[in-house]
């Protein structure tokens, strides 16, 4: 099993892969999430900071916009990618089956289990479709955990 902590994951999640969640699974909110998703200005003195990633700190939608329909397109397409096909090694006309190995996510951290060769291409397919959305693996907090 494999943890896979994201770097600042709130702050820099693209807000068009959010959009992109929202139109798939949400289009019904897409004008009203569209709203809440525009850039904002935040002043520091004559400083006009424009805020155009992530989603808003104290926003209660904050962990919806985040995981279920920013974060879980991607997931899914690793997912999708990942599909492993086992056989029965006593079955020579045993046909293969496809077997999904489950990859959750909660909020900034996503979880990998299966064999250990497939936790580490996903992790690294993972970090490639993470970056196409603004995020960036931490590596330095990631776990893998191995059966003794």
């Amino acid at each position: 099993m494999v943890k896979v902590d994201i770097k600042n994951a709130f702050g820099t999640i693209s807000r068009q892969a959010i959009m992109h969640g929202i139109s798939l699974y949400a289009p019904i909110f897409a004008r009203w999430a569209a709203c809440s998703l525009r850039p904002t200005s935040v002043f520091y003195g004559e400083l006009a900071l424009e805020i155009t990633t992530g989603v808003q700190q104290g926003d209660p939608l904050a962990p919806v916009f985040f995981s279920p329909l920013g974060l879980h397109p991607v997931i899914t397409e690793v997912r999708d990618e990942c599909v492993v096909f086992r056989r029965r090694p006593h079955h020579p006309y045993h046909r293969p089956r496809a077997q999904q190995h489950p990859i959750a996510e909660v909020e900034r951290l996503v979880t990998l289990s299966g064999p250990k060769r497939l936790c580490l291409k996903v992790l690294q397919l993972l970090k490639l479709s993470f970056a196409n959305i603004g995020l960036a693996v931490n590596m330095l907090k990631c776990k893998f955990m191995a059966p003794r």
